[in-house]
């Protein structure tokens, strides 16, 4: 599900949604962030900000792990 607002607010509760739609939630802030990173060739694993960001995979063709672990 894309949520397409730029209210930042709606991230903190992505993960509730994600576990009441049973799919994965997307919003416009989360995305860009996202795809900058990805330019950037930097991940970031934050499961507490949704499916996005909760994988550990390198992107494909990347040789070495340059993300950065998000804890609370």
């Amino acid at each position: 599900m894309l949520l397409p607002d730029n209210a930042l607010h709606t991230a903190a509760h992505v993960p509730e949604l994600e576990e009441l739609l049973g799919k994965p939630v997307l919003t416009a802030n989360q995305v860009a962030v996202w795809e900058g990173l990805r330019l950037a060739e930097r991940r970031v694993w934050a499961p507490t900000l949704g499916t996005l960001f909760a994988t550990r995979e390198p992107p494909p063709g990347s040789v070495e792990n340059r993300g950065i672990e998000v804890r609370e």
